[in-house]
């Protein structure tokens, strides 16, 4: 019933532009850091001399990475981490997306820096920040649509509600079944 009222109703771009002005905490974007992520992964498992092989390797590729060798090469070559085949990218990432002790990391690196290797139960891992795109607000333009379609929906579920309403009130209804009494007996 809904999609029928849809049809039938219009938003003006007044409404829109009053709607984004009044909710603009919907439309903010957080803080995203594009990072790039090397592991060379362990076992809990393992017996020390192997973890410490492990963790040299990390700590030579993170020297190539200091000496200018490109992260997306050496991630491809050496990574264990599930992102191997994209060259370490994780994409953006916002906050509440990785480990805590990650984000902390992550997130006070500022764009071209590389982490020190991090070590965790998986193995040693190394991040690199390659961009950061500040907290925003998404423009009027790039949601005006979005803002348009949710407002027409609503306006339809008010019509269609309203037209229940006026249908009930018109109703006549009649209880066909008898009330069951109980047996005395």
């Amino acid at each position: 019933m809904e999609q029928q009222f849809l049809e039938k109703v219009d938003v003006a771009d007044g409404e829109i532009t009053s709607y984004y002005e009044n909710h603009l905490y919907l439309f903010k974007q957080p803080l995203q850091v594009r990072v790039s992520h090397l592991l060379i992964q362990t076992d809990p498992n393992w017996e020390a001399s192997r973890k410490q092989e492990a963790r040299r390797k990390a700590e030579q590729i993170l020297r190539d990475l200091k000496n200018n060798k490109e992260f997306e090469k050496l991630a491809r070559e050496y990574s264990d981490g599930p992102t191997r085949t994209s060259g370490g990218d994780l994409g953006y990432i916002r906050m509440g997306q990785l480990e805590k002790p990650f984000e902390s990391i992550i997130f006070n690196l500022k764009p071209g820096e590389l982490s020190e290797v991090v070590e965790t139960n998986h193995g040693f891992h190394i991040f690199k920040v390659m961009d950061r795109k500040s907290e925003t607000i998404l423009a009027y333009e790039d949601v005006k649509e979005q803002i348009r379609q949710s407002l027409r929906r609503g306006k339809a579920k008010q019509e269609a509600d309203l037209f229940a309403k006026t249908l009930r009130e018109k109703a006549n209804v009649v209880i066909l079944v008898p009330e069951l009494t109980p047996n005395p007996g």
